[in-house]
């Protein structure tokens, strides 16, 4: 019988206010450097693009830093060409182990410590049962040290292994993902899992008493229902006649989201070609001015196996049980090989007036003599959550008012 390793992304958001920027945090906390907070912007790109095809026509939402995050764990276990192919995929080809670690902890405790009244939290854990694997000291070591993550050791066999992990998930996602596990397999021997939770206000809300129900254009040939949202004001846009874009301030500009509604393609199509470097394209064209925006509300979850993705994206060998190498990880008490038996990514997002759950508050509007442009959002659209100082994106996905699921 194979072993495996089992690795899980959780992560929930919504939004609440701050007002503490990203330039401060780092002058306030000496070892962090802005240069130290460069990840690869080419695995996010590629889920963004995976994930967009798969989900062609429908709702989803993820979290590049999340997935990214556990597999930065994941390479702390590798070794040989597993070890090789993860590196490559993070764009960590040639960097030493130590100066990836330092990079991953200085990412970490950058967010964890971004927001004053508003909060990121970036949390890591590992669940091992030790009647089945002995993990290395170096190890659990590093998962301490540099991802802050405890690791508890679980008798697998019992019920309550899968009521304290998922207990994890729902502590560490505001109980906004209360289950990750059904039931845990004789061959699993550990889970590593992230999180990522994250609340921030809109600087500038909308106005509760604004919002009106109207039609929804998902494509030429059909129509639906949703609640947009509506504001006045002053905002950062596009409108032109390849695409209609919003970048909307939060947590006092410490992060920005993009709404980007295609044209003259399809969002699918638009998504082949879209890469986040765009976004600094973007930023260099942006108008600034009053604008009457309508945005839908809207929420979103995605439960996501991202296997074959990370196959497709240049990792199989850790998948293969005849090939894989996670001998840094520990060793199996039966002696037998470990691979990476499934990655799970789990996601969900709710936008609303104020952000999410919270009191209704009223914009402030500009009155001037002359009606301003107006940019609807009514076809489906992409959007980001992107840090502003470091580029990083937390959260991305799409919306076409159509779920990839009913369970909430």
């Amino acid at each position: 019988m194979k072993y495996s390793i089992f690795f899980v992304g959780i992560l929930f958001f919504s939004f609440f206010s701050c007002e503490k920027s990203a330039i401060n945090s780092l002058q306030e906390n000496n070892d962090l450097k802005l240069e130290e907070m460069n990840l690869s912007m080419e695995p996010s790109d590629q889920f963004f693009k995976e994930l967009s095809s798969i989900y062609n026509g429908k709702d989803f939402v993820h979290s590049p830093l999340s997935i990214q995050l556990a597999l930065y764990m994941a390479l702390n276990g590798a070794d040989g060409v597993t070890k090789k192919e993860i590196k490559n995929l993070l764009g960590e080809s040639g960097n030493a182990d130590l100066v990836i670690n330092q990079k991953v902890k200085s990412i970490q405790a950058y967010f964890n410590e971004l927001l004053d009244k508003g909060t990121i939290d970036i949390a890591n854990a590992g669940f091992y049962d030790k009647n089945r694997v002995n993990l290395n000291a170096d190890f659990s070591t590093i998962l301490n040290d540099y991802f802050g993550a405890s690791i508890g050791e679980l008798d697998f066999k019992s019920e309550e292994a899968v009521a304290e992990i998922n207990n994890w998930a729902s502590d560490n996602t505001n109980g906004k993902i209360e289950k990750i596990l059904e039931s845990i397999s004789d061959e699993e021997i550990l889970f590593l899992l992230n999180a990522i939770y994250l609340n921030a206000d809109w600087d500038y809300p909308f106005d509760p008493e604004a919002t009106r129900a109207d039609k929804f254009y998902v494509s030429d040939q059909k129509e639906s229902e949703v609640d947009f949202m509506f504001k006045d004001g002053g905002f950062e846009y596009l409108n032109n006649d390849m695409l209609s874009l919003v970048r909307m301030p939060l947590s006092d500009t410490s992060l920005y989201a993009w709404f980007i509604m295609p044209k003259n393609v399809s969002l699918q199509e638009w998504n082949k070609e879209f890469r986040y470097a765009n976004l600094q394209s973007y930023s260099k064209d942006l108008n600034s001015g009053r604008l009457m925006v309508f945005l839908p509300k809207y929420k979103t979850k995605m439960h996501q196996n991202l296997n074959s993705i990370l196959v497709e994206m240049g990792m199989p060998t850790a998948f293969d049980p005849s090939k894989s190498d996670f001998t840094n990880l520990g060793e199996v008490n039966t002696g037998q090989n470990i691979y990476l038996s499934r990655v799970i990514h789990d996601a969900f997002l709710q936008v609303d007036e104020k952000g999410v759950e919270g009191a209704a508050v009223t914009s402030v509007g500009f009155g001037v003599t002359s009606l301003p442009p107006v940019v609807k959002f009514d076809r489906p659209f992409a959007y980001f959550i992107v840090d502003a100082q470091t580029d990083i994106p937390l959260f991305a996905g799409q919306f076409y008012n159509n779920p990839s699921t009913d369970e909430w």
